[in-house]
This record gives C-alpha cells, structure tokens and sequence, in this order.
C-alpha cells in the first residue's frame, strides 16, 4: 500500500531561527540544519498489515526491538503483553504470534516502551483517578513471553484526567506520564529502572492538538520528544536532555488521512525513519519518511 502525504515545511532560516548564510559565522552546516528539522519529507505508508492483531485483539501498545526481530504488543482485550517475530526483520507482513503472553496485572493498560537493555518492558495502568508506571522484568531481553513479574507505584492524582502514554529516559532516572488534559508530567526516580522509587511531579508540559495521547517517545539522546495521538504527533527540541521544562515545540502534524483509523499506539525508530503504528481497526501499519 501506497498512500502518501506530505509534512509542510517552513523555510529552513524562519523554522529554526538560525542564519544560513554561508558567509556569516553563526551559519550551521547542511548536516548540522537538517539534523535540527522535525520530520521533514514525504511521509509514505508502507507494509501494511491488515487485522494483523486478530491474536491480540485492541491493542494499546506497541515497542520493537533494536535488531527488528522482535515485535512486543500490549492489549486490553485481553489484557495481555506479547511478543512477536518478525520472519523477515523489520517486515510487518512477516509477524507471527509467539508464545503465549503475559497476563498483564492492574488495571487499563497503556503504552508500551522497552528499557535500553530490552530486560524490562513498561506501561501505564490507569484506575480511577490515579495511574501507575508499571514495569515487566523479563528473563530474556526484548521477550515479555519470559516475563518473570511486574512491580508498579501509584503517582501523583490526576483529577479526572487520566493517563495514556509514559516513558522513561535513557538511564532510568526520569520516568513521563501524559494525562488525558494532554499534559506530560515527569518525574524522578531515585533508583534507576525502580517505579516503587519514583518522586512527585516536579515538572510538566501542555501538548497540542493530537488527539487522545497515545505514545511518548524519546530520542537516544534526549535531545529531542515526540507526543503521538490518536490523530497525529507533537515533536519538540530540548536544550536540556529529558528536561521538558527545557522543550520547545516544532509543531503537530496530522496523521488522521494517513493512517485511516485512529491511533491506538506508536513506536518511532529515528535511525531507520519509521513510525509504527497500531489503530482502532486492529492494524499494525509502518510509516517511513524521507527528506
């Protein structure tokens, strides 16, 4: 499948108020201008896999693994967390269930996001009027099929605006809840990749126009956050790595024509320039760009 759509760019000097005339001395590099842009190119939908996730039906979270052999979904109905195989790396037509899953505990299960050496998967669980971050320990790295237990804590009150999407940063030290309002709240952690240490809201943001939130993911380096919705994504800069008092934002873009239904979760490799996506008609769909 083919559909293309296209992120509107704005003059690469007015979008990131930078000189780029070579003569002057402030002017960055072609490299180092590029490097600063949001997404920007065509975007086009590729392998799409069609009711994909009939073995696991709503699907809430989505997370692959480095090598794109692995392919880890997190449904509530039922309320499981699997990983899956990819039989050709990184091809989405190629994924086959595995295994039998793990019956996920707490309650409305949310997001999913791998920690950095793939021995813990977590997710967001919301009850009432409260969420937690919840983390899965696994035996295997990238395979919650060998999930060993779960531990989770309740965080800060949320009013009525419950969460849908988390994330940690890098070293664990920082963990992100984006309530229901769209604001993405974070936290510390005083012992890292430990959610029963995490410390009260110490800081936050109010996202744009995305929808329900569905994904918060973070760059390697933590230089630069991307908020996806149930109808498009949010990208910002930081000039503080995983400080989101620090963020500025480069605009949202709608991904509603593109993916056709709504976003239930995503997963953004930036090194392969793909997003996958799950949505409200049980699809899994891989988005690539260029530019």
């Amino acid at each position: 499948m083919a559909i293309v759509g296209s992120i509107v760019g704005a003059t690469i000097g007015a979008q990131l108020g930078v000189n780029t005339d070579p003569q002057q001395p402030n002017a960055g590099s072609a490299d180092e201008i590029i490097e600063s842009l949001p997404f920007f190119g065509t975007l086009a939908l590729s392998e799409d896999l069609t009711a994909a996730t009939s073995w696991q039906p709503s699907p809430q979270g989505i997370a692959v693994s480095p090598d794109g052999a692995k392919l880890a979904l997190l449904g509530i109905s039922p309320k499981e967390a699997r990983t899956n195989t990819f039989g050709t790396a990184n091809d989405i037509t190629t994924i086959t269930a595995t295994g039998t899953g793990y019956a996920v505990p707490f309650t409305n299960p949310y997001g999913a996001w791998w920690a950095e050496d793939g021995f813990s998967l977590y997710y967001i669980a919301s009850i009432s009027t409260f969420s937690r971050i919840c983390k899965i320990a696994c035996a295997t790295a990238y395979d919650v099929n060998s999930a060993t237990g779960a531990t989770a804590l309740r965080t800060d009150p949320l009013s009525a605006s419950l969460p849908s999407a988390g994330a940690t940063n890098g070293d664990g030290t920082k963990a992100y809840s984006l309530s229901g309002l769209l604001v993405l709240h974070q936290y510390s952690m005083s012992t890292a990749h430990d959610p029963t240490t995490l410390g009260t809201d110490s800081k936050n943001i109010a996202i744009g126009a995305i929808g329900t939130g569905r994904t918060v993911h973070w760059s390697e380096e933590g230089e630069r956050l991307y908020v996806v919705g149930s109808t498009g994504y949010e990208e910002w800069t930081l000039t503080v790595a995983y400080d989101v008092s620090s963020a500025t934002s480069l605009g949202v873009t709608d991904l509603s024509t593109l993916v056709g239904s709504a976003i239930t979760s995503a997963f953004i490799r930036e090194n392969r320039n793909e997003m996958y996506l799950t949505n409200a008609a049980d699809e899994i769909r891989k988005v690539t760009w260029t530019g």
